[in-house]
C-alpha cells in the first residue's frame, strides 16, 4: 500500500471547521478525498499511537482563535506534515485501521484507476505450409495405428451373464458314460478278471512264480527264454 496524503484545504461548516483530505494510490493511480474535523482527526491519532509508538505528535489544541485564517492555515500545514510522517510507518500502514481510516466510505472518489483494455483472443491463421504437414501428420498416424473404431465393442454384461445362464444349463443335462473314462484296452483286462479263469487257484500261483522269475532273471534272458 503506497498513498500520498494531503491536507489540501479546509471548509467552515457551521460552527466547525473540516479538513479536506485527499489520498492518492501510487500504484492503482486512485484519488479520493474525505472530510474530517479536528476533534476527529485527534482521537484517530490516539487511535494510532497506541498502535505505534512511532507515530509522530499531533498539532496541539488551541482555545482561543481556533477559527481565524491565519491559524488555520498554520494548523492545515502542520497536519500536512503529520500525514507526511505517517506513510512512512509501513507497518501502520498495513494496519486495517489505517487503511479504514484513510479510505473510508464517504470518500469522494476523485480518479478512479485506469481500466486496462481488453483485446479480443484472435485465432492465428493457418497457412497452407501448416496445413499440409497437419494432412501429413493425420496419413501417418492412421497408417501406423489400427482405426480403433472398426474393432468389435467388448460384449455388455448382460449379454454376458446370459450367455453364462446358457451354458450352465447345457452343463447340467450334459451326461457323461462311465466306459468314457476306462483308459483304452482295460475293458479286456475287466472282462478276463470277471472270467472263472482267475478265481482258480493255479493261476494265482502260475502269476505269483512268473513274478519271482522276472525279479531275478535277466531282462534280455527273459525275453529270449519267453
Amino acid at each position: 500500500m503506497s498513498l500520498s496524503i494531503k491536507v489540501k484545504d479546509y471548509e467552515v461548516k457551521g460552527e466547525h471547521i473540516e479538513y479536506i483530505i485527499e489520498v492518492l494510490d501510487k500504484l492503482t493511480g486512485e484519488s479520493w478525498k474525505f472530510f474530517r474535523r479536528y476533534s476527529t482527526l485527534r482521537d484517530i491519532h490516539k487511535q494510532l499511537k497506541s498502535l505505534d509508538n512511532k507515530v509522530p505528535e499531533f498539532p496541539p489544541k488551541k482555545i482561543f482563535g481556533s477559527k481565524n485564517p491565519r491559524f488555520l492555515a498554520q494548523r492545515k500545514g502542520e497536519l500536512d506534515v503529520y500525514f507526511t510522517e505517517i506513510v512512512k510507518l509501513s507497518s501502520l500502514m498495513q494496519n486495517t485501521f489505517t487503511k479504514d481510516f484513510l479510505k473510508p466510505k464517504d470518500a469522494i472518489m476523485l480518479k478512479t484507476s485506469p481500466s486496462v483494455p481488453t483485446v479480443p483472443y484472435k485465432k492465428p491463421k493457418q497457412g497452407p505450409e501448416i496445413q499440409n504437414f497437419v494432412n501429413q501428420l493425420n496419413d501417418v498416424v492412421s497408417a501406423k495405428f489400427f482405426d480403433l473404431s472398426s474393432q468389435p465393442a467388448p460384449a455388455e454384461e448382460d449379454e454376458v451373464k446370459r450367455q453364462m445362464k446358457i451354458f450352465e444349463g447345457f452343463a447340467k443335462n450334459l451326461k457323461i458314460a462311465d466306459n468314457s473314462r476306462i483308459p483304452e484296452g482295460s475293458h479286456i483286462n475287466g472282462d478276463y478278471f470277471k472270467s472263472t479263469v482267475v478265481k482258480q487257484g493255479w493261476a494265482r500261483r502260475a502269476f505269483k512264480d512268473l513274478n519271482n522269475i522276472v525279479k531275478k532273471a535277466d531282462t534280455p534272458a527273459l525275453i529270449i527264454s519267453f
